[in-house]
């Protein structure tokens, strides 16, 4: 199956999920964060990609760094170093 079609299949699974009205079926916080579809290192690299360009960090977490960065090592991959760490002052 193309990339992109499986991205898509997993995108509309996790939004299933979110959008349970019974609540014992609907994914929790931590079930969520731990989808497949967002557990994807393009997907990062894009959410970081925008946040360096923002000025501002708030879709990522500083926490996530280093398993990206370890995961691009292990898979041979490219890991930007321009991203941005801190969070820039407010204007």
């Amino acid at each position: 199956m193309p990339q992109r079609c499986q991205a898509v299949i997993e995108a509309i699974d996790l939004i299933n999920n979110l959008l349970q009205v019974t609540v014992r079926r609907r994914y929790s916080v931590d079930k969520a964060l731990g989808h497949t579809w967002l557990q994807d290192f393009q997907l990062w690299m894009d959410l970081r990609e925008f946040e360096t360009r923002l000025g501002r960090r708030y879709l990522t977490h500083p926490s996530d760094e280093a398993l990206w960065q370890s995961h691009a090592a292990e898979k041979g991959l490219a890991h930007p170093v321009h991203f941005i760490t801190e969070q820039r002052d407010s204007e």
